[in-house]
């Protein structure tokens, strides 16, 4: 069996791909944003403090 070896440079050349994943990209940040304003009231409102936000946040930087 013989393999030929072929190297392919990627390009921009593909528009609709390239935009999926801008589109992507922006309704992930997009959730941060809404969702890191609105997390010290869900804290608050279970019982938490200060430090628990600080592990809410970690957990929601580490699950990316």
């Amino acid at each position: 069996m013989v393999f030929h070896h072929v190297q392919v440079q990627p390009t921009l050349d593909d528009k609709a791909s390239f935009a999926v994943v801008l589109v992507n990209l922006l309704l992930i940040d997009t959730a941060r944003g809404i969702f890191f304003p609105t997390l010290w009231t869900h804290v608050s409102q279970l019982g938490g403090d200060k430090i628990t936000l600080g592990y809410c946040v970690g957990a929601f930087s580490l699950g990316r």
